[in-house]
C-alpha cells in the first residue's frame, strides 16, 4: 500500500511541472509573438517615414529644376507686349521676342495660346519637332481655360517626359 502511494505522489508532481513547463512555454511563445508583432509594427512605421522622406526629396529636387521655368513662365505672362501679341500674332515679334529665348534657360518649348487655350505660336530649339509632337490634353485644357491660373504638369513624348509649366498672360 505504501508503494502505490509514492506513485501517486511522484505523478503528481510530474504532472505538476509538465504544467508548469506547458504554462512557461506558452508565455514565452505570447511574448514572442508580441515582440514580433512589436517589431514589425517599427519597421513598417520605418518603411513608411523613409517613403515619405524619399517622395519629399524627390518633389524638392523637381521643384528646384522647376523654379527656373515657373519664373520664365510667370515674367512672360505678364508682359503687355503679350497681350498685344496675342491680338497682332505679329510673328516678326515673336522672332524677335521669344524664339531667343529657346535653350538659355532650360526652356526647349514654347507654346502661346489664346484665351482658349488654343496655340497661336509655337516654336522648340528643334525647329518645331516638339512643339508640334506634344498636345495639351483635353482635361488640362479644360482645367486652364476654366480656372485661368498658373498649372505646371509633366507630359509624356516619345524623347521622355516634358515639364510645362503654364501662365496665364495678364
Amino acid at each position: 500500500a505504501g508503494w502505490r502511494g509514492k506513485t501517486v505522489k511522484s505523478i503528481s508532481i510530474n504532472v505538476k511541472l509538465f504544467a508548469i513547463l506547458i504554462f512557461t512555454g506558452v508565455i514565452f511563445a505570447i511574448i514572442m509573438l508580441w515582440s514580433f508583432h512589436i517589431q514589425n509594427q517599427l519597421l513598417e512605421e520605418n518603411l513608411a517615414h523613409e517613403r515619405r522622406d524619399g517622395s519629399a526629396l524627390v518633389d524638392t529636387i523637381i521643384n528646384l529644376g522647376s523654379t527656373v521655368l515657373q519664373s520664365f513662365a510667370n515674367d512672360y505672362s505678364r508682359w503687355d507686349e503679350m497681350v498685344q501679341f496675342v491680338s497682332t500674332r505679329d510673328q516678326k515679334w515673336s522672332k524677335v521676342n521669344i524664339d531667343p529665348e529657346l535653350g538659355i534657360v532650360g526652356v526647349d518649348v514654347i507654346w502661346i495660346c489664346d484665351t482658349n487655350v488654343s496655340p497661336i505660336y509655337a516654336v522648340d530649339v528643334w525647329g518645331d519637332s516638339l512643339a508640334s509632337a506634344v498636345r495639351l490634353f483635353t482635361e488640362e485644357r479644360d482645367s486652364i481655360a476654366g480656372n485661368n491660373r498658373f498649372h505646371h504638369w509633366f507630359a509624356p513624348t516619345k524623347w521622355g517626359l516634358l515639364e510645362i509649366h503654364q501662365a496665364p498672360i495678364q
